[in-house]
């Protein structure tokens, strides 16, 4: 304190676990000392948790006093039992909430357990904090709205708090979910889970909570069974989907950090194992307001997705089921086809012109890209080819307008065509002209033409006569 008097700075006292009695007494002898001067100005920040609180919630103390050291605060709060939440620059330091998960999400997958309590896989990936914080960065997490107030409280949220949880509007995610269950006139049950679907991610998994699904957990289907209905599901955070490299790293944090949120919020059935996470809890079980529906601990499961794979390999591998997956595509779709077809030939054919011109109905401008190039293969391979006037042709239909055209005719019969007169300058120049004469225009659409013929051609078109038909007339 009196390094912090000379320099100008602040000490910060943290009592992770303090009675009461000592806590009172410290507080007073340093107002006695004048290091806490209430009439004045003081430099120390005194931060207190109570020694009968759970773990977790003792853990925060420690995290305040730690926030506090690196905040420059205009006024000097008097801290105790809920984390700031302060704006700070992400480069420099996460938020206090962020930091404490990341700590605790470490904490589980390293701490001192049975063998048979947690996979090996977690020991394997994560097997010391620089990788762990290595792979936290290749897959940030973005909270959802009000879940850092939830988690920075020293009382667990009522159930109205998980039926604010959505997803997010854009984009591929993986995340951890929570889905709340209701039935009238009992307690609400809450399950917590993942989605890692490397192509769909997290949106693959939450359409299938409804009671006829075949992919339920075990007592989500037994609450369903029971009268209960999916009152709502949405995410407690993200992370964008990983690349194919690094599918099983990130599957294993998402995992990890699944049964983090299973152990805070109590989602889990209540078995002789739960003394090995007392040290990750904020809150009592008692203190909520669901039932756990969670049968095991996420940290039981395999990391699926080739562990044991370099990045390059696992690359490697995706491009490979990627391109078998095509494959088998065709093969199934062709399989379907020949079977329709076989059916009923006529029908199936019918069915067919129906999709494509539907199709094209809603993708135009895909259609106008793929008769390009349709056009531009023709009159490469020379499919529909005038030898006589050596002139490639895109289809049949050009081919027969330009066989009965009188250009072919004369080329045939050997009449050579009479050259212009005109230079091209110099049409181009009477077109011009004739524009801004208006001399050839239609006052119903407003344009202008260059000779009689296009004005012609153009009042017969559907369009022109739709507009002449809308036109007011004047007065």
């Amino acid at each position: 304190n009196n390094i912090a008097k000379a320099h100008g700075g602040f000490s910060v006292f943290t009592g992770v676990g303090e009675r009461t009695r000592e806590g009172n007494d410290l507080y007073h002898e340093m107002q006695e000392t004048q290091v806490i001067n209430l009439d004045g100005e003081s430099k120390v920040a005194l931060v207190f948790g109570q020694m009968n609180e759970p773990p977790g919630a003792r853990a925060r103390v420690a995290l305040t006093g730690y926030i506090i050291f690196f905040c420059i605060m205009s006024e000097l709060l008097f801290l105790t039992t809920r984390l700031p939440t302060m704006d700070l620059d992400r480069e420099e330091l996460d938020s206090p909430v962020q930091i404490n998960l990341e700590d605790l999400t470490y904490g589980q997958v390293s701490c001192d357990v049975p063998e048979w309590y947690r996979n090996p896989d977690f020991g394997i990936l994560f097997k010391d904090r620089p990788t762990f914080d290595h792979i936290a960065e290749l897959a940030p997490i973005t909270l959802a709205p009000g879940l850092e107030d939830v988690l920075s409280s020293d009382q667990p949220p009522s159930t109205d708090f998980f039926t604010t949880l959505s997803r997010p509007a854009e984009g591929l995610m993986w995340g951890v979910y929570a889905l709340l269950m209701f039935k009238p006139n009992h307690a609400f049950k809450l399950y917590i889970g993942s989605g890692t679907n490397a192509e769909g991610g997290v949106l693959v998994r939450l359409p299938n909570y409804f009671a006829s699904s075949s992919q339920l957990p075990r007592f989500v289907k037994k609450a369903f069974a029971d009268g209960y209905e999916a009152q709502h599901i949405g995410l407690l955070f993200w992370t964008p989907l990983p690349s194919s490299g690094l599918v099983p790293k990130v599957r294993g944090r998402i995992l990890a950090m699944e049964a983090l949120m299973t152990f805070i919020f109590h989602a889990g059935i209540s078995n002789i194992t739960d003394s090995y996470i007392s040290d990750f809890l904020l809150w009592p079980r008692e203190a909520v307001d669901w039932e756990p529906l969670c049968s095991h601990s996420p940290l039981k499961e395999a990391i699926r997705g080739g562990l044991e794979l370099s990045e390059q390999e696992l690359e490697l591998a995706a491009q490979i089921r990627k391109a078998r997956s095509k494959e088998r595509s065709i093969e199934n779709n062709q399989r379907l086809r020949s079977r329709k077809r076989e059916a009923d030939e006529e029908l199936y054919k019918q069915n067919v012109t129906k999709a494509k011109l539907a199709w094209g109905v809603k993708n135009p401008s895909k259609v106008l890209k793929i008769a390009e190039k349709v056009r531009v293969k023709a009159k490469e391979s020379r499919s529909f080819f005038c030898a006589d006037c050596d002139m490639p042709l895109a289809s049949a239909k050009a081919l027969d307008k330009h066989l009965k055209s009188t250009a072919h005719r004369n080329q045939v019969a050997g009449i050579k065509k009479a050259p212009s007169k005109r230079s091209v300058a110099t049409v181009a120049a009477k077109r011009i002209q004739t524009i801004n004469q208006k001399t050839f225009c239609c006052s119903a659409c407003d344009k202008t033409f260059p000779n009689e013929w296009s004005l012609t051609r153009h009042e017969a078109t559907n369009l022109h006569k739709k507009r002449l038909k809308n036109k007011p007339d004047s007065p």
